[in-house]
């Protein structure tokens, strides 16, 4: 519909600088035509276009608009604030208190009906103060010192420019570009120690994105491991919950098998195996049926006396 058409190129348009029409026209599957024409039919609604020429040319809203004409209902303010109030059980931040506290008075008075608690997220309170000496980093581009200790128990020294902070997993992760080994890294906070923010500027230019994380793991090759096993159909409902994103297949003798990469030294996932006990049966890697073998035989032996 048409004026579904014209509130996407409108929040487009709240949400970036200059947008080309070739890329609206793209967008929504139009002629530049008649994104010129739709250009017509917004500015007589009141909202004022401009249009610049040359090769980073395109539509823009005058600023003095965009400052205060953004559209928004109760259903945005709502879920802001619930997204907000949620953040703030995992981080604890005055900030966000501020925020909530802005937004409260333009709600209407409706009683809330849902409620999220990620506590779990804060691990502890070290790590609710390392988040707040990371942020301040980042936004000062500030380097950063601490010892780390890795999932072998290798403890290092590092100096590390900070370029963001990713929630995933149940753990805290810092995301930055290591002096010492010259390269992105990925660090646990759990695992990070003597925390210090030095007085030295960033050697380079970081960009954050949403995927540095997952191109980072996927790339270190030695941090991944391909794990495919047995299950019975009435654990299911655990697997899907605790260590999902695999893939089921369903054999022709019934039996079904469950493939899914882990994080390889990252003990959350072994922990819900071991917990499934004869539910689960590994099939690959040998490492694994190993590992597994092993813990079984020493678990077995702590407790053999006492049956």
């Amino acid at each position: 519909m048409k004026i579904d058409r014209l509130l996407g190129i409108i929040f487009c348009l709240l949400n970036k600088d200059v947008v080309s029409g070739n890329y609206l026209a793209k967008k929504f599957e139009v002629s530049k035509r008649t994104i010129q024409r739709d250009m017509d039919t917004i500015n007589l609604a009141g909202i004022p276009i401009v249009s610049e020429k040359g090769i980073h040319g395109g539509y823009k809203i005058l600023d003095t608009f965009r400052l205060y004409s953004t559209p928004i209902n109760q259903e945005n303010i709502r879920a802001i604030t619930l997204a907000l109030k949620s953040i703030k059980t995992a981080l604890d931040d005055e900030k966000i208190d501020d925020a909530i506290m802005k937004i409260m008075p333009i709600m209407k008075n409706e009683d809330d009906h849902i409620f999220l608690d990620h506590g779990i997220a804060k691990e502890n309170k070290t790590n609710l103060e390392y988040i707040k000496q990371i942020s301040e980093a980042i936004n000062n581009k500030k380097t950063l010192t601490f010892y780390y200790t890795n999932a072998n128990g290798h403890k290092s020294q590092r100096e590390v420019e900070p370029v963001c902070l990713n929630y995933k997993w149940y753990a805290w992760y810092l995301i930055g570009y290591c002096r010492n080994k010259q390269d992105y890294r990925v660090f646990k906070l759990v695992r990070m120690h003597n925390l210090n923010i030095e007085n030295k500027s960033f050697s380079n230019l970081h960009v954050a994105t949403q995927s540095l994380f997952d191109e980072l793991i996927h790339n270190d090759k030695s941090k991944s491991i391909h794990v495919k096993m047995q299950v019975q159909k009435k654990v299911c409902y655990i697997i899907d919950e605790y260590i999902p994103k695999g893939r089921y297949t369903e054999l022709d003798s019934g039996e079904l098998i469950y493939d899914i990469d882990f994080v390889e030294n990252e003990k959350h996932w072994y922990g819900i195996i071991l917990s499934l006990a004869d539910n689960v049966k590994i099939i690959e890697p040998t490492t694994l049926i190993n590992q597994i073998t092993h813990d079984a035989h020493k678990i077995n032996n702590l407790y053999k006396d006492d049956i």
